[in-house]
């Protein structure tokens, strides 16, 4: 008898649907007022403070209502920005599906040339990678000619070597441009492409 007592005391009282209410819109615009979330974040900002699951239906179809929180202006948002900080589709899509947004509701906010992903990687990649590269070059040209040319005086070991080198920086500059989430195409030609630049 007394342990049942003891266990009911231990138990957080229940809200009333009013308080409920108020807090559930104070949890949602604290977080409004700061950035755009998705429904699925404020759901679960909601949920974590006690609020039950019927009122944070509620308080979500009355914020879309009244305009203060939308999947869509958020996904809008939230693609645009993270193009700006050089992330590429592949990361952006995985990001917005933990967030709770659909493939299909994201695919008009995205970018639909491939070329526009080719430039944004490119120039990740060479913001990250142009000073490495050529320093690596430098370290095993022996004339002032292009490291293609009949004129290069490389031989065969230091010709290996660079070999060995740049196939490591390859792969580093692959595993980041991954990370970022560019494709593996997209990737190969952000790389390519930077080693003309460097060669040149």
């Amino acid at each position: 008898m007394m342990q049942a007592e003891a266990d009911q005391k231990a138990e957080p009282p229940a809200m009333d649907a009013g308080r409920e209410r108020e807090l559930g819109f104070a949890v949602a615009l604290r977080a409004l007022a700061r950035r755009e979330h998705s429904s699925k974040e404020l759901r679960l900002k909601m949920r974590r403070r006690g609020v039950t699951e019927s009122t944070v239906d509620e308080v979500l179809c009355k914020l879309q209502q009244e305009g203060l929180q939308s999947d869509e202006r958020f996904t809008e948002i939230f693609v645009r920005s993270r193009i700006e900080r050089g992330q590429g589709e592949l990361r952006i899509r995985a990001d917005l599906r933990n967030k709770g947004i659909f493939e299909a509701d994201a695919d008009r906010f995205f970018p639909q040339d491939e070329s526009h992903w080719n430039e944004r990687a490119a120039d990740v990649v060479r913001r990250r990678f142009l000073r490495s590269s050529t320093e690596l070059l430098a370290r095993y040209q022996t004339t002032d000619e292009p490291l293609g040319s009949d004129e290069s005086r490389l031989d065969r070991e230091l010709a290996a070597e660079l070999y060995a080198e740049r196939r490591k920086l390859n792969a580093r500059m692959a595993r980041f441009l991954a990370s970022r989430g560019f494709s593996s195409g997209v990737s190969r030609r952000a790389i390519d492409g930077l080693w003309e630049e460097v060669e040149q």
